[in-house]
């Protein structure tokens, strides 16, 4: 919040001077972070907790021993180190909203035992039969008067829970607890072992149920006013729990020469329900007595990382004072939407009482989304510093060092659809809980006709939307070397300039054999100048020219 032209959009992403989360890279302890947004590039920021942050460092100009993909500008996120004493905390924390902490309007949906601690027990997983992405779901006319297809039909349809609707709730207090553990254990004169463990957890909860949401048009330039599209009162209710872990070890073997390792582990699962109820002027008219369109959605978003860090700082004084640095990271990353659920539907008063429609008039059919992503990562870093005296026995330094990237993904989508009945819906008075019951799923009824041929009639079955095209496989190289040279030209002007080069090697693979293969192999030469003017000893006028790059992400490719 206080560094300035650097916002957090959605609590989540970076925009560094404005320009997106895109062109902006996120850190832990000076190692790039993967994404486990399948359509962004960047890292999301709310899955490291705030209690295990030492200190946030935001880079806005590129200099060659920064990633070249820098653009916007980058935040390293440094977490905790081992205190010089002993040290244990216990932290625990609850507020109230006073919109959301025991509103029994509070807006949520069934879902699974372990839901407070992140996990989703299974509830929410691709039911067993379907788990293989090649079963193949018969349709309802290849299944009418085949018994085997119509059992397999019957079968697959049932196999989902019937949860398709919003319910209503109470929340409780936000809440969240922390422990932390720490010390120093000196090994000799100049040798100490250093260790820190810190875990936290919390969940929380938000609702509103006054929202509104439109959409207008135009009619032509001289209307005095819009034309509404779409009108619909908006409610929404989610929750969401976080746990994190933090492990870290180091060990001073003198006062020149340092190792350290840190583990750390965060998870995030937030559960979320919406509501929106009004008229749809674009589909169904203006007219007093056109039918009230409503919108349902149910989500649940899971995502982790775990990142491993070996790391180690040397000075050889022996060899014209030399610095060197070192690291390698480990990162693996998942974001996981089992069983995303949309459905819309209409109700109409007529003569006759009250019309329900659930299919057809422009709506989709209700569905059911599965996805994951995963990506694991490995970085490798050595930066070698040797300073000098420049001509008038200002301290200078020379600094080169060469990193390795290494990024695999891997994104799933499924897609199952309702092939459902209006008429049926109608016979329920449109009750969302009995229509997807397990009653109303696979054959309603068989028929025997002439020549003892069985005829079946379905009421609601399932059906297989996914697309091949959606899933994909991706692989990224990155190789980089650099040379840069600090040095004072003058006791208040300097100069700090040198060049990055890195050969990107990027390579996706659809599902979709038809597609051709995507493929990024290029080399970038990426200079950097920059002159610094001290005005005081606390005001600095930087002029700088650089050059960096963007890459996209892999659904881009």
């Amino acid at each position: 919040k206080k560094v300035v032209g650097s916002t957090v959009v959605d609590g989540k992403y970076v925009f560094v001077r404005g320009l997106g989360d895109r062109y902006s890279n996120t850190q832990l302890n000076g190692v790039e972070l993967p994404s486990s947004d399948p359509n962004k590039k960047s890292f999301q920021l709310d899955l490291v907790p705030t209690n295990l942050l030492d200190n946030i460092i935001t880079v806005k100009t590129f200099t060659p021993d920064k990633p070249g993909n820098f653009s916007g500008g980058i935040v390293d996120i440094g977490t905790k180190s081992y205190p010089e004493k002993f040290t244990l905390k216990v932290g625990a924390s609850s507020n109230y909203n006073s919109q959301t902490t025991g509103n029994a309007n509070y807006l949520t949906y069934s879902g699974g035992n372990n839901d407070w601690l992140g996990y989703d027990d299974g509830t929410r997983s691709v039911p067993d039969l379907l788990s293989d992405f090649n079963t193949k779901i018969p349709v309802k006319q290849e299944a009418r008067f085949n018994t085997e297809k119509a059992e397999l039909l019957n079968s697959y349809s049932k196999s989902f829970n019937g949860i398709m609707n919003t319910k209503r709730s109470t929340a409780p207090v936000n809440q969240s607890l922390s422990l932390s553990v720490g010390d120093q254990v000196s090994l000799g004169d100049e040798s100490k072992l250093g260790y820190m463990g810190s875990l936290t957890y919390g969940r929380s909860f938000s609702f509103y149920e006054n929202g509104t949401v439109g959409r207008y048009s135009v009619s032509d330039l001289g209307a005095d006013e819009l034309n509404t599209q779409l009108l619909v009162s908006d409610t929404k209710g989610s929750s969401e729990a976080n746990l994190g872990g933090l492990a870290t070890l180091s060990y001073n073997i003198n006062n020149n020469q340092q190792i350290g390792a840190n583990l750390f582990y965060s998870k995030s699962g937030i559960s979320t329900s919406r509501s929106q109820s009004g008229i749809w002027p674009q589909e169904f008219g203006t007219e007093p007595t056109a039918p009230t369109f409503n919108n349902l959605a149910m989500s649940w978003v899971e995502r982790d990382i775990l990142n491993y860090q070996f790391r180690g700082q040397h000075f050889i004084a022996e060899l014209f004072n030399t610095s060197i640095d070192w690291t390698a990271s480990f990162s693996n990353t998942n974001q996981d939407e089992p069983d995303y659920r949309l459905l819309s539907y209409s109700s109409q008063q007529t003569n006759n009482g009250t019309n329900y429609i659930i299919v057809g008039s422009g709506f989709d059919a209700p569905s059911r989304y599965f996805r994951k992503l995963e990506e694991t990562s490995q970085n490798y870093g050595l930066n070698i510093s040797v300073p000098f005296n420049q001509w008038n026995g200002l301290g200078s330094k020379i600094k080169f060092g060469v990193a390795y990237q290494n990024i695999d993904r891997d994104f799933k989508e499924r897609i199952f659809v309702y092939d459902a009945s209006n008429q049926l819906f109608n016979q329920l008075n449109g009750n969302l809980d009995l229509f997807f019951a397990q009653e109303n799923l696979g054959i309603a009824s068989v028929d025997t006709l002439g020549g003892g041929t069985l005829r079946y009639n379905f009421a609601n079955v399932i059906k297989d939307n996914s697309r091949l095209r959606n899933n994909y496989s991706g692989d990224m190289q990155i190789l980089a070397s650099y040379g840069m040279i600090e040095m004072p030209i003058l006791s208040d002007l300097k100069f700090i300039g040198g060049v990055r080069v890195e050969n990107t090697d990027l390579t996706l693979l659809s599902a979709d054999s038809t597609f051709d293969n995507g493929r990024i192999d290029v080399s970038d030469l990426l200079p950097s100048l920059n002159l610094i003017y001290s005005l005081t000893e606390n005001m600095n006028v930087r002029l700088s020219a650089t050059q960096t790059l963007a890459r996209p992400n892999f659904r881009e490719i």
